[in-house]
């Protein structure tokens, strides 16, 4: 339930700008969106980048899978996309670097950033989308004290039948 409220959070202010936008005024013609929503798994343990006097990052990937139907065969097969997500919010940041792990499932919103680079080794120019988080929802640990608190009750209820 708490994981559909914050759903709700999220999306709601994207439904509004989108009406506020849907007028042919000049002032909504200048407008853009650039807003990202993912829910997937962790890649890799977050860490901390930069140095401790500076403003520290906080990176980490998250993988989302899709399903593709193969036109010819009909056969559906799963593929995977990985993201690169950086976290400058100093709470966010504390928060990621400190609770997420490899294999969590979390809801990320932010904003779509291309990175451009020049290669030193073959000198090519490169570019590196990645997203900027503003809210990071740790999914998994919701589930994980459900659970926990689901087994405290059963415990209880095990121990009144014995004393019974």
């Amino acid at each position: 339930m708490n994981v559909l409220r914050s759903l709700t959070r999220i999306t709601r202010p994207c439904a509004q700008l989108a009406r506020t936008m849907s007028d042919e005024s000049p002032r909504s013609m200048e407008r853009c969106i650039n807003e990202v929503t993912l829910m997937g798994r962790v890649g890799r343990d977050a860490e901390l980048r930069g140095r401790e006097d500076m403003n520290q990052v906080a990176v980490f990937s998250l993988a989302t899978n899709y399903r593709i139907k193969k036109r010819d065969t009909g056969e559906i097969t799963q593929d995977t996309d990985w993201h690169n997500i950086v976290v400058f919010n100093p709470y966010t940041r504390d928060f990621v670097a400190s609770k997420i792990k490899k294999g969590d499932r979390l809801l990320v919103q932010g904003q779509l950033s291309n990175k451009k680079y020049e290669d030193p080794t073959t000198n090519e120019r490169k570019i590196i989308s990645r997203v900027i988080a503003r809210n990071v929802i740790n999914l998994t640990q919701k589930w994980r004290n459900e659970e926990q608190s689901h087994q405290g009750e059963e415990e209880e209820y095990e121990n009144q039948d014995q004393s019974s």
